[in-house]
């Protein structure tokens, strides 16, 4: 990559800082933009609610199911984009995060299409690996998802009523419901 190339990648990037609380990617909305943590703490979880009906596990009484913790130098919403799928979790700053952004339509600018075809191939690993443990979740019982869910808020610092009060405050008309 000749000097010039490098600037247009570099400037390809832009930075954004989300205050704690702040949902940066929803499943009802599509991101055309793939971040990279510089700082911060950011969560994913999915929503327990299939639909108004059903949920992904009826015994579980809460309606998120936690599945991640992301932190500086780890990249979200890579898959969505590159697949053109949209996205099944949420992403919420559990504190203030800086990211860099790259817009979809700037990826070809920072990457060649040998490199964008094996990261494609990745992100279709990924997106099969998410949905397998999304599908593991609805046949776990409520006390092993606790217990997985014990072991995110560790790595965040945090206790689950503190992650639902985030939640609260994204959608105050349910104390914990991200819709």
């Amino acid at each position: 990559m000749d000097r010039a190339a490098k600037e247009e990648a570099l400037n390809a990037f832009k930075t954004e800082k989300f205050p704690k609380g702040t949902v940066i990617v929803n499943p009802k909305t599509k991101v055309d933009d793939l971040y990279i943590i510089e700082s911060g703490k950011v969560l994913l979880c999915v929503s327990n609610e299939k639909s108004k009906t059903e949920k992904i596990n009826p015994a579980y009484s809460k309606k998120q199911l936690l599945i991640g913790t992301l932190g500086p130098k780890e990249v979200f919403n890579e898959w969505p984009l590159l697949l053109d799928k949209p996205s099944p979790y949420f992403a919420v700053c559990m504190e203030e995060v800086e990211v860099l952004v790259l817009d979809k339509e700037k990826l070809p600018s920072v990457t060649d299409e040998a490199t964008l075809s094996d990261l494609r191939a990745n992100c279709q690993c990924k997106y099969r690996l998410q949905n397998t443990y999304i599908e593991k979740l609805s046949n776990m019982k409520p006390e092993q998802i606790e217990e997985s869910e014990k072991k995110i808020c560790a790595k965040l610092g945090c206790t689950r009523e503190e992650v639902t009060e985030v939640f609260f405050k994204y959608d105050p008309k349910s104390k914990d419901s991200m819709y």
